[in-house]
């Protein structure tokens, strides 16, 4: 009796530890600018808000009713990371939450209207709240536990940065809106 050989699947390359050290950090700086583009759509809201009122023609109480409605919802989708995490792979976790966040803010370009703002903002805080959970846990799983201290560090100041990014830009632009004057009749 004879036996042959199967070809089974081939083992992957086995990455040495600097190519698996830098892929980590450069996944690490990407996390980053995910978080800081996260965090600067808190702070854009906040900085155009009166221009956005006086254009738009809302209250106070209406911007600020669109900042609370976010904040709740960014809450609720907080409390459904685990789950997401549980339910799809971590990739695909960023994934959603990334094009998530793009395509809950497309409305507001074809019509700028409350109703329309208030449903996206709050679609968008939904799908911003488990990204601090499910970046943290990507973060943490591309590191070695001993080694996980600075990547932390590195993650820290995204709020600062995502201000410090923001805010020139979006002072420029409320500028500039209050100087064209109100497009809307």
């Amino acid at each position: 009796m004879t036996t042959s050989k199967v070809a089974g699947p081939r083992p992957a390359p086995v990455e040495s530890a600097t190519e698996s050290r830098a892929r980590a950090w450069g996944f690490t700086g990407l996390l980053m600018l995910l978080y800081t583009v996260n965090w600067a759509d808190k702070a854009v809201y906040g900085l155009v808000a009166q221009p956005l009122a006086e254009e738009l023609g809302l209250s106070a109480s209406r911007i600020g009713f669109i900042g609370s409605a976010f904040f709740v919802t960014l809450t609720l989708g907080n409390l459904i990371a685990g789950l997401l995490n549980k339910w799809t792979a971590l990739k695909w976790s960023l994934a959603i939450l990334a094009v998530g966040w793009s395509i809950a803010m497309l409305p507001v370009v074809a019509s700028a209207t409350f109703t329309v703002l208030l449903v996206s903002r709050m679609l968008l805080g939904f799908l911003e709240g488990p990204s601090g959970p499910i970046i943290h846990t990507a973060l943490y799983s591309w590191h070695p536990s001993e080694k996980r201290g600075l990547p932390w560090m590195v993650s820290c100041p995204r709020r600062r940065l995502s201000v410090s990014v923001t805010e020139p830009p979006a002072d420029a632009m409320s500028r500039r809106s209050r100087r064209a004057g109100p497009t809307r009749a």
